[in-house]
């Protein structure tokens, strides 16, 4: 939504935190913590209610008509969907709060590629793990991933690892 608007996006301290440990320069650049500076703000999940956007809003210096949310949640999605068409948003006339399908659940490839994105130092399986030969499988297969990564020498996340503790 920044890039198609090219716009900074407001984020709290939090937040900004975490997404500062993806190291990303295009995505660092947009991050404000001034409310302000933008109309895209990213807030709290708790915040994505009718009230919450009310109180939101009416702090900010800047006085917008209306607002629209996106709301990211798994339970939106049912089987008569098949189209983000058929997505209705909750709220009222000024207040629009759309909830985005998304799945809670990482597939092998998306997994994949999270593991050699952060470049971790060890992984701990927490499903699977019961038996020893099923944990020792998944062990290797993490190992695989790993080193697969340590072949293209690319750097570790430097960030990562200081929020974490």
């Amino acid at each position: 939504i920044a890039r198609r608007f090219d716009c900074k996006i407001c984020v709290q301290r939090d937040k900004y935190k975490v997404l500062e440990c993806l190291e990303d320069p295009d995505l660092s650049a947009r991050l404000t913590l001034d409310a302000n500076e933008t109309f895209l703000h990213v807030l709290p999940m708790k915040k994505l209610n009718l009230q919450g956007l009310h109180e939101y809003r009416s702090k900010l210096r800047t006085e917008y008509n209306n607002v629209v949310a996106i709301e990211p949640t798994g339970w939106t999605y049912n089987d008569k969907m098949v189209s983000l068409d058929q997505i209705k948003p909750k709220g009222n006339k000024e207040i629009k709060i759309y909830g985005l399908p998304y799945s809670e659940h990482s597939s092998y490839l998306e997994l994949k590629r999270f593991v050699q994105y952060i470049r971790p130092d060890q992984i701990l399986p927490t499903v699977n793990n019961g038996n020893p030969a099923s944990r020792r499988m998944m062990e290797a297969l993490f190992e695989s991933w790993m080193n697969e990564d340590k072949a293209e020498n690319k750097p570790k996340q430097t960030k990562i690892g200081a929020w974490a503790k």
